[in-house]
Order: C-alpha cells, then sequence, then structure tokens
C-alpha cells in the first residue's frame, strides 16, 4: 500500500530512514549507492513495473522520493529535474549490478566534452530550494598559471595535485582579492581538476543558505550517501565572515563554522570556499584561525615584473605598474580604458 507524505513536511532525510527501516526487516546485506545528473526523468510505472511501492513522497519544489520493494531488492530513488540519487539493498550483488547497469542505460549523464564541467547552482523560492545544472566551459590550470602571481601559482598547484583531499578539520577554503584578478576562472580550473571526487554546487543566496536552515540542509544531505565529496561555492560572502559578523549576521557563522569543522559537518564529504573583496585582516578570527582554512589565498594584482612578462609574451606594450588581470586582457583585445584622474588644486577646471 502507498503511502503518501510531502517531503516539504518532513526531514530531509526521511526516506533514508524508511529504506534502512526496511533494509533491517530484509537483512539484504548487499548495497549500492550512487547520484548523477541526467536529463532523462524516471517513469515509475514503465520502470518499475511489478514492483511494490512502499512509499512515496512528492515534494513542492519538484523532488520525487520513492521506495520499491521486490523479494531479493530495495530500492530508493530521490529525482529532481536533472538530478538522480539511487540507493539499493539487494541479496546477491549481481542482480543488484544487473539492475544499476539497466537504470544507468536509461538515465544515462549528459554528455559533455572534456573542456567541460557541471556545476550545481542553487536557490530558495517561495515553494522551497531548486537546484538546476549547467554545464560551462573550464581551463585547465596549467594553461593559466601565467595569469597569476607566483604565490597564487604555488597554492593553486598543491589544490589541483591529483592527490591532494580536504584534511580533517580543514574543510574551508577561503579566497580574497578584488574584483578583475580572476578568482572565477580559477574556481572553474579548481572544479575541473577535482571532478572525479568532487562534485560542485554553486550557491546563489549565501545569506538565505545560512539563515534558512532547512535549505542549508537540504544542499547539505542531498549526496550523503555518495562516496564524492561535495564543494559549496559562496562568491562574494565577505559579510557572513567579517569581523562583525555576527552581530551583523546573526547565526551564519556559527553555522558555517559548524559545517567546517563542527559536529553538523562530521561525516559530511563536503568542502566549503568562500571568495571575498574583504582584508584578511577584516575577517573574523575563528575563521582564519590555524588549521580551520585548508586554503587561506590571497589573489591579487600581478607585480610589475610579472605584468611586464605578460604583456610581453602577449606582444604588448609594457606595463610600468602592478596591473589588475581584467585590465591586462582588456589591453589585449583593445577595450582598456585608462582610469580618469579628477585634477585637484589650481589644475581644476570650472
Amino acid at each position: 500500500m502507498d503511502t503518501q507524505f510531502d517531503l516539504s513536511q518532513s526531514r530531509p532525510s526521511n526516506m533514508a530512514s524508511h529504506f534502512w527501516t526496511e533494509v533491517a526487516k530484509t537483512g539484504f546485506t548487499q548495497f549500492f549507492s550512487d547520484d548523477w545528473s541526467s536529463h532523462f526523468a524516471v517513469c515509475e510505472e514503465e520502470e518499475f513495473n511489478g514492483w511494490n511501492c512502499i512509499r512515496r513522497g512528492t515534494a513542492l519544489y519538484g523532488v520525487r522520493d520513492f521506495l520499491y520493494e521486490q523479494p531479493s531488492m530495495l530500492v530508493r530513488v530521490a529525482t529532481s529535474e536533472n538530478y538522480i540519487n539511487l540507493w539499493i539493498a539487494g541479496k546477491e550483488r549481481l542482480e543488484i549490478d544487473r539492475f544499476v547497469t539497466d537504470f544507468r542505460a536509461c538515465h544515462p549523464r549528459p554528455v559533455t566534452n572534456n573542456e567541460q564541467i557541471a556545476v550545481s547552482f542553487h536557490y530558495l523560492t517561495s515553494n522551497g530550494p531548486v537546484e538546476t545544472t549547467r554545464y560551462l566551459d573550464a581551463p585547465d590550470w596549467s594553461s593559466l598559471t601565467h595569469n597569476y602571481s607566483t604565490p597564487v601559482q604555488k597554492e593553486l598547484d598543491r589544490l589541483t595535485h591529483p592527490d591532494w583531499r580536504p584534511a580533517s578539520g580543514g574543510q574551508l577554503l577561503l579566497w580574497q582579492g578584488p574584483p578583475g584578478t580572476g578568482k572565477t576562472y580559477a574556481i572553474r580550473a579548481l572544479i575541473k581538476s577535482w571532478r572525479d571526487w568532487a562534485t560542485a554546487s554553486y550557491v546563489t543566496d549565501p545569506d538565505r543558505f545560512f539563515s534558512e536552515s532547512g535549505y542549508m540542509m537540504n544542499i547539505l544531505l542531498s549526496n550523503e550517501s555518495s562516496s564524492m565529496w561535495r564543494l559549496i561555492i559562496l562568491e562574494d560572502a565577505g559579510e557572513l565572515i567579517a569581523k562583525d559578523a555576527r552581530r551583523q549576521t546573526g547565526q551564519a557563522l556559527s553555522r558555517l563554522l559548524n559545517i567546517a569543522d563542527g559536529l553538523l559537518g562530521q561525516g559530511l564529504r563536503v568542502c566549503v570556499l568562500i571568495t571575498t573583496n574583504e582584508e584578511l585582516a577584516e575577517l573574523h578570527a575563528a575563521i582564519v584561525r590555524p588549521g580551520r582554512c585548508a586554503s587561506k589565498l590571497v589573489v591579487g594584482e600581478l607585480t610589475k615584473q610579472e605584468a611586464r612578462d605578460w604583456c610581453r609574451s602577449n606582444e604588448l606594450e609594457i606595463a610600468d605598474a602592478p596591473t589588475l588581470l581584467a585590465d591586462l586582457y582588456a589591453l589585449k583585445n583593445g577595450l582598456y580604458v585608462p582610469p580618469v584622474r579628477e585634477a585637484i588644486g589650481f589644475n581644476r577646471s570650472n
């Protein structure tokens, strides 16, 4: 008999609890779980014809979560517009593998070229959280190194090394720098270098992510059964981690710290990358203390010599001062407009 309930009124892990309750009843010992993006919707009537539906839920924001059984297997599927989370328990590994092969054939990952990355974009609406996946062109880090100062190159070399993984107590990445220094391109390169072991989630409304606990938990727990890490990206979120963050943003700072290395983050494969224009000295001491950040990176202008080298390699007029990367590319593309400096004193015209 089907049981109807609204996931928006239940805990995010409610269906997971039902799954494990049923597993305990059956005594199944073989398990499988995975999640992936797919544009092919799950058709229950066709794919689970002849199965018994134990429980089904439909959330207002489009997530369908259902639990099916047959004598030798139990399957839980949670699916949104373009995302699938699959849990299976069964008697025989071979039977599970056959089911997974057939299921994946019906719901393949989108075909992308090797230069693209998949990024999930999250935002909160009046009907609940929404997730949509986009496929973006992304460069290899090795093709970008000349665009950054030597300290940035060394840090990104470390983070993009194939053997690098987040360590316990250091799951926060903090990148500071003014607009136009190439932080976003560096993020794309980082995502690409991590894509074999981590997915990327871009939160478009960081303030609501931390102020709405249900929204936050929806994102954090959506891949709790996966072996993949999740990189949560919060761009231009300096107000959340400023010295006066507790006064300005309430519980946002506390919740961020709890995700990074507190009780909430225990057992979750989650890294949080925050970019900010604020100087590191202006950030809250709890954020920048030793051991909390896996990466503290200042992405600034290229030095005078680095800018000269960049111009020389691009056959441009040699720069004579520290320069933003955006200005160098504007110069290369014929779009650079020198800043207008207002005259002062007796040279000021009326």
